[in-house]
């Protein structure tokens, strides 16, 4: 009989074994499709950074794009307004009616 107790012992810790055998190959599975995962992910944030700094460059030159256009825009408003003084200075001026001629009389004054 004691040598039942023990066979069924051994039995046991075969069992135990086999089951310990079964549960490292399982971790190993788990350890490789993680592994897998990582590097998927590893590969979509690489791709995803490249889109950012992409993104990043259009937005750079964008903004320069726009700072030229601004810069554009000042100096054709300055433009603008001399101009606007010009005309405004040339129609405030004394004119001959159209009728003169070439050689007009000069504009004559109050006092005459």
């Amino acid at each position: 009989m004691a040598d039942n107790g023990r066979s069924d012992r051994l039995d046991r810790i075969e069992r135990i074994q086999d089951r310990n055998t079964e549960l490292i190959a399982a971790n190993w599975e788990v350890i490789k499709a993680n592994t897998e995962l990582i590097a998927r992910l590893v590969e979509r944030q690489d791709r995803t950074q490249r889109q950012i700094d992409n993104t990043q460059r259009q937005i750079d030159s964008t903004q320069r794009q726009i700072d030229s256009t601004h810069q554009q825009i000042g100096s054709l408003h300055q433009e603008v307004r001399y101009l606007l003084a010009s005309v405004q200075g040339h129609v405030a001026q004394p004119h001959p009616p159209a009728q003169a001629g070439e050689d007009p009389a000069p504009p004559r004054s109050a006092a005459e």
